[in-house]
């Protein structure tokens, strides 16, 4: 069995203990899957040209999702939807495979709603209309955590009227997953049940484990990912992941203690969003 297969047949207990990220560097501006629509605008992408191979294989301690440019037959298939600083980009899914991805988010905005034929999903990215907001404040010197939290709420919202603005009037049944959804994962509830989950070794023991930050902000992100059901159509989910900050102490009688940053856990179960 490999990762792929073990995805594949059982996407949400698979993401429920795994971390998921993606790597679609394979998408680039040479080869004419790199987008470019621009600050503020909204692009639709064609179907056809997304429609690629997918693989999943274990990196760092998580899952790493990678859209595969060159076709191999026996692969599994996806369409896959990249993202674009400060831009919008769409496509849409028919019924051509059962599988769908997209840019792992860690700021940006997903939205979902049902079109003739399948559904189209947006990726919205505000990151411009953040940073006028943070940076300044994040770079001063020295914030108290209070301005930061202060700042990256004004920020989020800030970023959040952008990207609204990008996607538009409201559509009938569209479903979203919004920056607040996974950092709002971020939880002692969801902390303590990845601790629980930890693996160390018989000889060590977990004597801190904490989300990390950088200026205040957990280190948090999100999977997103679509499956289609004959019966059911496409549904979609969200995994909620965070970086850790976490120290182990090994031994009994001499100590030896190491520190852990950066490995990401998951935040609880993943949450279906759509329909």
């Amino acid at each position: 069995m490999t990762l792929t297969t073990d995805f594949r047949d059982d996407a949400v207990g698979f993401s429920s203990r795994l971390p998921i990220g993606v790597d679609d560097r394979q998408l680039t501006a040479a080869n004419g899957l790199k987008p470019a629509a621009g600050n503020g605008n909204h692009l639709l992408l064609a179907t056809a040209t997304y429609t690629l191979d997918w693989t999943m294989e274990p990196f760092n301690g998580e899952a790493l999702l990678t859209p595969q440019v060159a076709p191999i037959p026996g692969r599994e298939r996806c369409i896959y939807l990249p993202w674009e600083p400060d831009a919008a980009i769409s496509v849409d899914l028919d019924n051509s495979v059962d599988w769908f991805f997209t840019a792992t988010l860690t700021g940006c905005h997903v939205r979902v709603y049902p079109i003739v034929g399948g559904v189209r999903v947006t990726h919205g990215n505000g990151k411009t209309a953040y940073n006028n907001v943070f940076t300044p404040v994040s770079t001063s010197v020295a914030p108290s955590r209070l301005q930061l939290i202060t700042a990256d709420a004004i920020g989020s919202a800030a970023a959040t009227g952008h990207v609204n603005g990008m996607f538009g009037a409201a559509m009938p049944g569209e479903k979203f997953v919004r920056k607040a959804n996974y950092v709002g994962h971020v939880s002692e509830v969801h902390l303590k049940a990845a601790r629980q989950r930890f693996r160390t070794s018989w000889d060590e023991k977990i004597v801190q484990f904490g989300a990390a930050e950088t200026s205040a902000k957990p280190e948090s992100s999100c999977f997103v990912w679509g499956h289609r059901h004959g019966m059911h159509g496409w549904q979609f989910w969200y995994q909620s992941t965070v970086q850790i900050s976490a120290r182990i102490e090994k031994g009994i009688i001499s100590k030896i203690t190491r520190d852990i940053y950066g490995q990401s856990v998951v935040l609880g179960t993943p949450d279906q969003f759509y329909p």
